[in-house]
């Protein structure tokens, strides 16, 4: 009997990555989902929204911005390829709101 047996390696799991391009076709932001940051003005107003907190702590930010990278995901990913800025839900482009020159967005999943 092995007391340690080792397991096979699994391939890692697909990541979401956010691209935001301006109506150019450059691209103003190419990264993880979990790794964008909206404005601190909409982290506080969400905050504000959600916990009633006009100075949020560490939590209340995290919690903030777990629910933005939530919602982002949830109005992005069901388009195939970029999304136009004009046509999101309010919501969504309120999560945005600090990329002014931005045009259209998407959800890619990347290993």
């Amino acid at each position: 009997m092995k007391l340690f047996q080792r397991r096979e390696k699994q391939p890692a799991p697909p990541v979401p990555y956010l691209i935001i391009r301006n109506n150019r076709g450059e691209t103003l932001y190419d990264g993880r989902l979990d790794a964008y940051s909206p404005s601190d003005k909409t982290v506080v107003a969400l905050s504000i929204e959600f916990f009633n907190d006009p100075e949020p702590c560490v939590i209340h930010r995290s919690a903030v911005l777990k629910r933005v990278y939530m919602e982002l995901q949830e109005f992005l990913s069901p388009v195939q390829g970029e999304y136009p800025l004009e046509q999101l839900p309010p919501r969504a482009a309120q999560l945005l709101d600090g990329m002014s020159e931005a045009s259209s967005a998407q959800i890619e999943m990347r290993i």
